[in-house]
């Protein structure tokens, strides 16, 4: 849909990338990046700034209609196409690299901001209520579609539904079918390909999300939550009401019901990312300080009406709520304090900041229990450190096949003309193995001092993140697959 793509003056770089995908979709990762940056780059100088521009005509709409309209969100055909060869772009990567987390990323902030109501942000912003509230708009039914695909690539690589549930798997019956009919055959040979696929995000989504150990992709699903809770209290929470600053302004008022239903799920989400891996992975400061933050930005003072015609409006805390407050900041300081992570040494001097607040005699019995918690969390995030370094290990690499199969032809022979490249391939190749079993390693000896139960989720999560980027090579399955059998028994749906 986009013309400079169908003239053959300013074409050739990217028709050039599509041959070579085409030719060698799973290994041609240069070609893949020369596509997907096009495709990036697009989407963000042109279609984002486009979807910004409808939201003020959606508000020129809404402005000339009578109050309390409810008015259909309609976007531009040319727009939804483009819009489509965006989505279409990951999907046909995803299709080779399920476990692209940076590509999975940039595919849901491209369907949150998709599915937006004209006052939510596109980028995880503040709402702007001039843009009306949720009950003056009806979502378009691409809209609805891209909200629904974002909760479903959640599932299949976070293994956790929108609310927080695992996400478990129903396709497949009892004698081990998968959508097949009472005899355990096909109903035609034409959806077999449907089945394969359908049979492919079953086991997806039977490994419990492999994609646990990206932080931003546990953002996006937080952020998703949230407005999904905001949506949830203006529909049934909410009070029109006038600006205080500006008296000419309408405003949406979430009332306290709503306020309380907004914080809970919201939490919920928080807790669901932490207790899924988000708590303990790389970057997993960026979740807990996140948290923190939206904790301590709860309003806390009620306003009430003077007792008297003319009296301004008592202003008084809320001390149910800031007793919930400071109980919840106290218990994610005490969780993320035994933690490795990066930035551990200024969260331990605000929990001392924040404990010395409430009561120096609690604060110094306190302290004192958790200091040893910290300074091993310390040593270990130091001591992790020298045995390797996170960017050595390319999180986010594409899993192309082993490097001997580019070498060979289908008969298993070795190209001519190609040894030099053989050898610096498998010799990179090799160290990055090499590094991932290191990781690997060290965490099966237990550094963190965990229970046994703790240990195995740990251990898991680094095997899982070494398929993410071997996914095509057999033995690195073959040595999950021997941990599990040898330290879970092979039993029940974790294994």
């Amino acid at each position: 849909p986009f013309q400079h793509h169908n003239d053959s003056a300013t074409n050739d770089r990217y028709r050039s990338a599509l041959q070579r995908v085409t030719a060698s979709p799973s290994s041609d990762v240069e070609a893949w990046e020369a596509i997907m940056n096009e495709c990036m780059s697009l989407y963000r100088t042109q279609l984002l700034p486009t979807i910004s521009e409808e939201r003020n005509t959606h508000k020129m709409i809404l402005d000339n209609s009578p109050p309390n309209s409810r008015i259909a969100i309609s976007r531009n055909d040319l727009l939804e196409r483009k819009l489509d060869w965006v989505d279409s772009c990951h999907g046909h990567l995803l299709k080779y690299f399920p476990y692209a987390s940076n590509y999975l990323i940039t595919a849901i902030e491209m369907l949150l901001a998709r599915s937006a109501l004209p006052f939510e942000s596109l980028t995880g912003g503040d709402d702007d209520f001039d843009y009306g509230g949720v009950n003056n708009w009806i979502s378009s039914d691409t809209q609805n579609a891209a909200a629904v695909k974002a909760d479903r690539i959640f599932e299949l690589v976070l293994g956790v539904k929108a609310d927080g549930s695992p996400a478990v798997t129903g396709a497949n019956d009892n004698s081990g079918n998968v959508n097949g009919d009472a005899n355990g055959t096909d109903n035609t040979n034409a959806n077999h390909d449907q089945k394969e696929e359908e049979g492919e995000q079953d086991a997806m989504q039977a490994l419990g999300g492999m994609c646990t150990s990206s932080v931003e992709m546990w953002l996006l699903y937080i952020r998703k939550r949230t407005r999904d809770a905001k949506r949830q209290a203006l529909l049934s929470h909410s009070i029109p009401s006038i600006d205080p600053a500006n008296p000419n302004k309408p405003i949406i008022k979430i009332t306290p019901a709503g306020e309380e239903l907004i914080r809970e799920w919201i939490i919920g989400a928080y807790e669901t990312a932490l207790g899924n891996g988000a708590a303990f992975v790389t970057n997993n400061h960026l979740v807990w300080k996140q948290y923190l933050a939206f904790v301590k930005s709860w309003n806390i003072m009620t306003t009430a009406k003077g007792g008297l015609p003319g009296q301004d409006p008592i202003v008084d805390i809320n001390h149910s709520l800031q007793s919930k407050q400071k109980e919840l900041l106290r218990g994610i300081y005490q969780r993320l304090i035994s933690l490795p992570m990066l930035g551990l040494d200024g969260l331990w001097m605000e929990y001392e900041s924040f404990e010395k607040t409430q009561s120096e005699q609690l604060a110094a019995a306190l302290i004192a229990e958790n200091l040893p918690k910290y300074q091993h969390a310390r040593s270990i995030y130091l001591e992790r450190n020298r045995v390797y370094k996170v960017h050595s290990l390319r999180f986010g690499k594409l899993a192309t096949p082993p490097a001997d199969y580019e070498f060979v032809d289908a008969d298993g022979v070795k190209k001519e003309d190609s040894e030099e490249a053989y050898k610096t391939k498998m010799k990179d190749e090799c160290e990055l193995l090499a590094l991932w079993k290191r990781r690997c390693g060290y965490e099966r000896t237990n550094p963190e001092r965990l229970s046994a139960a703790e240990l195995t989720i740990r251990i898991r999560q680094c095997y899982k993140d070494s398929i993410c980027i071997f996914m095509r090579h057999i033995e690195v399955w073959h040595e999950w697959s021997s941990w599990e059998l040898l330290n879970t028994g092979g039993t029940g749906a974790s294994s």
